[in-house]
């Protein structure tokens, strides 16, 4: 998964849900600069998706249709979100199962609190 350079979700990702994080070559954290970099790495690199988490994902996904978001906002106000290719599902359905497992083992909030230093009010879908 392609996540943006320094971003505190490269440490969280690969410790939590065993996900293998590649950073992003750019320190731009946006979505459009996220997904541009993903567009152009993910064929060479082998890269599958990429993460970004805020409220400008709903609206950058309706314009992009040829990405699916995964069905699991796990953190509000900020749903957390993975866009993955609609090619290789696979990957996204490991992405909800370990979504699904962390909320289920009530796991989230001290994570949240360790990682973001606040609390993630887990909502279910």
């Amino acid at each position: 998964i392609l996540v943006a350079k320094g971003s505190t979700a490269v440490t969280q990702l690969k410790t939590c849900c065993d996900i293998n994080v590649v950073e992003t070559n750019t320190t731009k954290g946006d979505i459009k600069s996220i997904a541009n970099e993903f567009i152009s790495r993910h064929k060479k690199e082998g890269i599958k998706g990429f993460y970004h988490s805020g409220p400008e994902v709903s609206k950058w996904i309706k314009s992009n249709p040829e990405f699916a978001m995964s069905s699991t906002p796990f953190s509000v106000p900020s749903p957390v979100s993975f866009m993955i290719s609609k090619y290789k599902p696979e990957l996204l359905y490991e992405i909800n199962k370990s979504i699904s497992k962390i909320n289920w083992d009530g796991l989230l909030n001290p994570m949240c609190k360790q990682y973001v230093d606040r609390l993630c009010f887990s909502t279910q879908i």
